[in-house]
């Protein structure tokens, strides 16, 4: 009984949150197998509370920019340090949709996380979910040289949400136009029951920064925003069993390689 009570004990430590050293049960048996599950479920959860703590630590620090901007502008504007004008009001204004959306996103990245957020699937057309991202961005590059180039992109129904894809593909093209030059590229292909979609843009790639870490809620790289619009998007490709990674792609210019499995190809 003796492995069965190590395994007890550490089941309770692991109850109230202690993450223990790992069991190391030698029985060659079904208690052996039960130890090493309890050892991988012991490290899952530490990784869980530790993502969840980081999580929290970020959200508070990005909330918390704009609301000391929001209350120091009407903080001197009561005690009359600052004017009431136009342009100060705008700069709360500003701030507020600032706050709204970094809120939004949250909830929204929150949502995708939990159960509660079914994929509505139906079979969709890529190129209308690329031009209706598209369309979605437009003001972005309406008064910009950007250039989107759509002609080698296909005609291919996959099973997915609608409305979630277009979101991905939002955030992705919104990020390109941030960074691009003057275009940005999209082609897409079949590839082993896959449907591979490449997004390239033609500005100075990912420099000085850690690849991996692009896809991490709240990373934000030189000129980022919210940080969690990529967290965003990884969460609903790997929903529709798909994955994405990014590269640098030659001669310069970041590239988003987004894999989605086509049904019955």
């Amino acid at each position: 009984t003796k492995p069965l009570n190590k395994l007890n004990e550490q089941a309770k430590k692991i109850a109230n949150k202690e993450f223990p050293e790992p069991l190391d049960i030698k029985t060659n048996d079904e208690i052996e197998e039960l130890a090493h599950s309890v050892n991988a479920m012991s490290r899952s959860l530490k990784q869980s509370d530790e993502m969840q703590k980081r999580f929290f630590q970020n959200a508070s620090h990005e909330l918390k920019t704009p609301l000391m901007s929001i209350q120091g502008y009407t903080e001197g504007m009561i005690d009359e340090v600052f004017e009431k004008s136009d342009e100060n009001l705008e700069v709360i204004n500003q701030e507020v949709k600032r706050l709204s959306k970094l809120v939004n996103n949250i909830s929204y990245l929150t949502k995708l996380d939990t159960i509660d957020d079914e994929l509505q699937l139906e079979a969709v057309d890529i190129l209308s979910i690329i031009n209706g991202s598209i369309k979605k961005v437009s003001g972005l590059f309406n008064h910009s040289s950007i250039e989107i180039d759509v002609t080698q992109v296909t005609r291919q129904v996959i099973e997915g949400d609608q409305d979630k894809l277009i979101q991905a593909f939002i955030n992705i093209l919104s990020n390109g136009i941030r960074y691009a030059k003057k275009s940005i590229k999209i082609e897409s292909m079949s590839q082993n029951h896959e449907l591979v979609i490449l997004i390239t843009d033609d500005g100075l790639g990912i420099q000085n920064e850690p690849i991996d870490q692009i896809f991490e809620r709240f990373y934000k790289g030189f000129d980022g925003q919210s940080g969690l619009g990529l967290s965003i998007t990884k969460s609903i490709i790997e929903k529709h069993r798909g994955t994405i990674q990014v590269i640098n792609a030659p001669p310069k210019g970041a590239q988003f390689i987004i894999r989605l499995p086509i049904e019955n190809d």
